[in-house]
């Protein structure tokens, strides 16, 4: 199972995830950020380059390693400065009121207990 989970479905999940046609859902959902930004569920990190000017920090959650590697070269040399945690939406290593805004883009469905992440 270690093989699939750490060499094929982060594979799987960035090609998926990258369609084109996702672009414009990426792209509204990403539009009004600002400030310190906690996207949950960042995977290999498609909406980093979407990021507006007035986001000055981004901290991804994921908790694929595979996938957390991969956002952070997507991100390494752009702004905003962006932070990579491997966790769970439901047990956030973050203080609470610690950031502006959330955004989580297709990643309930995949978290076990999406009412607590939500909390």
């Amino acid at each position: 199972m270690r093989l699939y989970e750490k060499h094929i479905l982060p594979r799987l999940t960035h090609l998926a995830m990258g369609q084109d046609q996702l672009l414009p859902y990426r792209r509204r959902a990403i539009s009004g950020l600002h400030g310190r930004v906690l996207e949950i569920g960042i995977g290999s990190g498609l909406n980093i380059a979407l990021y507006p000017e007035a986001v000055r920090q981004i901290i991804g959650i994921d908790p694929s390693p595979e996938l957390l590697s991969r956002a952070a070269q997507t991100s390494h040399g752009l702004m905003p400065a962006a932070e990579m945690i491997e966790g769970v939406a439901e047990a956030l290593p973050l203080e609470d009121r610690s950031v502006d805004c959330v955004v989580a883009t297709w990643t309930l469905c995949s978290v076990s207990e999406p009412e607590k992440a939500l909390a």
